[in-house]
């Protein structure tokens, strides 16, 4: 699907941003992705700087196993939806399906590093279905509170990228440092051809930014409100301007 590819000048200056919870749908979001991001944090042995480069794939792999959920449940209930009452759905739905596949490639790209045990797979499986008919459940109740709720988990994954990104710059993982990034990721972020492992993360990372700013749109967006396009989505809704898509990748 089209998705964006970053100018990484640009992409390096994202800054860490915070949706105040304004309303009861807000602070329950907020609550079940303050919970949400605690439960990754135990089941991975994650601690906030002060783990490994193993400790950020197993963090990054268990969070992106579930990352492209929201996305793909998110499009498939708008879509029965505009089937049902034969209205179309503004643009919602190809924001959504874009997402899901966006965050897969994530998890594949970091797949290239680490590749999880039987035990690790049965686990992930696990969460999986779990956060899958949860999260149905509470966007077929509350599509406000579902997207308020996404958006939270972006900022903590922009969060968890920021850092891994500090600690390749502090020169505590010089391994990272110089390791090539994936043909994979190359070809999807159209990154330069000697792209490194950190030029992945930072592209991964912009790519949550922009996950974390059209959710929290979506939340906000009312009955029947229309969509611009995805540039000047980003562009009216991000707080850090300096942040702007290059350009589109088929």
């Amino acid at each position: 699907m089209p998705h964006p590819v970053w100018d990484m000048k640009s992409a390096e200056n994202v800054e860490q941003t915070h949706y105040e919870p304004k309303d009861f749908g807000d602070r329950v979001a907020w609550a079940q992705a303050l919970w949400t991001r605690k439960f990754f944090d135990i089941i991975s042995g994650y601690r906030h700087g002060q783990v490994n480069e193993q400790g950020y794939l197993t963090r990054l792999v268990i969070t992106e196993s579930v990352s492209g959920v929201p996305g793909m449940v998110g499009g498939m209930i708008r879509h029965l939806k505009s089937l049902s009452r034969m209205d179309p759905d503004l643009g919602v739905i190809h924001h959504l399906l874009e997402e899901a596949e966006n965050e897969r490639k994530h998890l594949f790209a970091l797949l290239e590093l680490k590749q999880p045990s039987i035990l690790f797979r049965i686990g992930l499986l696990g969460e999986q279905t779990y956060f899958i008919f949860w999260y149905m459940a509470l966007y077929a109740v509350s599509p406000k509170t579902a997207h308020r709720f996404v958006g939270y988990l972006r900022e903590f994954s922009t969060r968890v990228y920021t850092q891994a990104i500090h600690d390749i710059d502090s020169g505590k993982f010089p391994e990272w440092k110089d390791m090539p990034a994936p043909e994979a990721a190359i070809e999807y972020w159209a990154l330069d051809e000697n792209a490194k492992f950190r030029d992945m993360l930072v592209a991964m990372r912009a790519d949550e930014v922009m996950h974390r700013e059209i959710n929290h749109y979506f939340a906000g967006l009312k009955p029947g409100e229309t969509l611009p396009g995805m540039t000047n989505l980003i562009a009216a809704s991000a707080k850090n301007k300096k942040f702007q898509p290059d350009d589109t990748k088929q």
